[in-house]
């Protein structure tokens, strides 16, 4: 029997500018993820990152530019230490992505991560805010046009529909729904630490 709810346990990276639009890129973020979250989806924010490293505040940023503007190029390219890197790894991570494509923002890590995640073939939900007849042409010759939406809803309602199987097969060649019911742990967290220790304690 076909596990249901077909996205449960799937992982889903949020792409989109942070560093040169004025709320960091939390708002649209903090709003869906709940929707995702209510469908059984795990979701890789990189604005609330699940790791104790890679953060980003605004006073970093601000920081940032005060390096460049005193030309210290060196200082600020190591002062966003391990960010490039973690969020490069959230995607590789993801089962599919949703990336909010903002034409009037330059958004150079979002397209790096978009096209990586475009390279290992994943599901990539567009979401243009000024329309999806405004998004930029590279993007309709990089992926089906069914994957840019103009609206927010469009995506939420595209993810019911593969989620109920409601659309069957979309997309074959990215789509790979694993059954995550049967991958998932069987100790809980503790208990795995717990067997660790155990085993290192008897060598």
């Amino acid at each position: 029997m076909e596990n249901k709810g077909r996205l449960w346990g799937m992982k889903c990276y949020l792409a989109g500018p942070m560093d040169r639009v004025p709320d960091g890129g939390v708002t649209w973020r903090a709003n869906i993820t709940p929707f995702l979250q209510n469908l059984g989806v795990v979701v890789l924010d990189p604005c609330n990152k699940a790791i104790n490293a890679g953060i980003e505040e605004f006073e970093q940023r601000a920081h940032r530019q005060e390096l460049k503007a005193s030309n210290k190029f060196a200082e600020m390219a190591t002062e966003g230490g391990p960010i490039r890197p973690i969020d490069k790894r959230m995607v590789s991570t993801a089962d599919f992505l949703i990336v909010n494509v903002d034409m009037e923002s330059f958004m150079c890590g979002t397209f790096e991560e978009l096209f990586q995640a475009n390279g290992e073939n994943k599901p990539i939900f567009i979401r243009c805010k000024q329309g999806k007849r405004e998004c930029a042409d590279w993007l309709f010759l990089t992926l089906p046009h069914h994957f840019i939406v103009s609206e927010w809803m469009d995506i939420k309602e595209a993810l019911c529909r593969i989620h109920t199987q409601e659309l069957v097969n979309p997309y074959a060649d990215r789509w790979i729904f694993f059954d995550y019911t049967m991958l998932m742990p069987k100790v809980d967290q503790e208990a795995s630490f717990s067997f660790a220790e155990d085993f290192l304690a008897k060598r």
